[in-house]
């Protein structure tokens, strides 16, 4: 079975992974060079990108900077939506360089998306609803026992 590998930024299709990674670097130096991709307002978002835009701006005042931050966060959710997509239609293992079977390339592109992902929420610095929760029973908590004692008695 013949796994294409298809192109997150234009959408052509590569029949091996040397030429993907290939073909990959030139498209991302061409889009660069022409700023394609730097005219995109938030509406150009995919779906899970638009959600996560309007959910964050629906709850937070944002600044300038924290809104290019968040534009960027959108647009790696849908980049790696993306990959995912061309992941799942495609094949875990591929044949490498010399024909020997190796991960396919979109694994490592997964991860690093992902990486670069949690470093750009880390950045903006959201408060985690979660977390607030996490803080108010810990101190509950320390209310109570300061209260009733530690012992019981």
């Amino acid at each position: 079975m013949a796994t294409e590998f298809v192109c997150p930024n234009c959408g052509r299709t590569c029949k091996n992974a040397a030429g993907f990674s290939s073909h990959r670097r030139k498209c991302e130096r061409a889009s660069d060079e022409t700023g394609e991709g730097s005219s995109k307002t938030a509406e150009a978002f995919a779906t899970k990108g638009q959600a996560f835009y309007d959910e964050v701006v629906g709850a937070y005042e944002l600044s300038v900077v924290e809104l290019r931050t968040l534009e960027d966060i959108c647009r790696e959710i849908d980049l790696i939506e993306r990959l995912q997509v061309a992941l799942d239609r495609g094949s875990l293992i591929v044949p490498g360089s010399m024909g020997q079977p190796t991960a396919s390339p979109l694994v490592q592109e997964l991860r690093q998306h992902r990486a670069v992902l949690d470093r750009l929420m880390k950045s903006l610095a959201l408060p985690d609803a979660e977390a607030e929760q996490g803080s108010r029973s810990e101190s509950a908590r320390d209310r109570a026992m300061k209260r009733w004692g530690a012992g019981g008695a």
